[in-house]
């Protein structure tokens, strides 16, 4: 699943309308539009530990996780679609610091998928947040030897729901054309099609085109 990078922080220039298309290159003025999520609705409260089912949980990352962030980023599948390679304790303690440093900025609300028998992590899921649209964007990686169990479907699950009773009312999932795997875990999860963004969002082997779906809170689970 590739991501992209989404903050919570409104741009210090409002945003205008022009026509149907949002203009960010004017002064600043007052919003006639209330914020869908207050600011500091994340921040406010510790990031929380999330049942998926009997199996598996969300769970905030933790230093101990470093050796699967290794393990993960160092996988090609997971190189590849998320263009990040990671292979020291160094790096990883940064990864995971990033994590929690994102839950606090109110940018991204990212878990560890665990094992709830093991604590064993095995993949990860993230919802990057628009605190004041009320959007956010789902991202996920799975481990090697967690693949096949549905893993991704079931952990995509839980976070849609979380996010949607946090106050999101639209969450989008953005993968490459070539990434039938993610496209599968769109369609097991319902969310629904919303077309092709051509040469989007560039990968080591060159731009791709990338498919959109969305999820609102209105839509049915599957």
């Amino acid at each position: 699943m590739m991501q992209r990078r989404w903050g919570s922080t409104k741009p210090q220039l409002e945003t205008a309308l022009v026509g149907d298309h949002r203009c960010r290159n004017v002064a600043a003025v007052t919003s006639t539009v209330p914020e869908a999520i207050p600011a500091g609705a994340m921040r406010s409260i510790n990031q929380p530990r999330v049942a998926i089912d009997d199996e598996l949980a969300l769970r905030p990352w933790a230093t101990a996780d470093r050796p699967a962030v290794i393990q993960a980023f160092s996988d090609p599948d997971i190189v590849h679609w998320h263009s990040r390679r990671i292979t020291t304790l160094t790096e990883a303690d940064e990864w995971v610091e990033a994590q929690r440093d994102a839950w606090a900025g109110e940018r991204s609300a990212s878990f560890a998928i665990v094992d709830v028998a093991t604590e064993s992590v095995l993949g990860r899921a993230a919802l990057h947040t628009q605190l004041e649209y009320g959007t956010a964007e789902i991202a996920y990686w799975v481990l090697p030897g967690a693949r096949r169990r549905n893993v991704a479907a079931r952990a995509g699950r839980a976070i849609t729901a979380w996010g949607h009773g946090f106050g999101f009312h639209r969450i989008e999932l953005e993968h490459s054309v070539f990434n039938e795997p993610s496209c599968r875990v769109a369609q097991r999860l319902g969310y629904a099609s919303e077309g092709i963004k051509r040469s989007s969002v560039r990968h080591a082997d060159g731009p791709h085109d990338m498919h959109l779906h969305s999820h609102l809170v209105s839509d049915e689970m599957l």
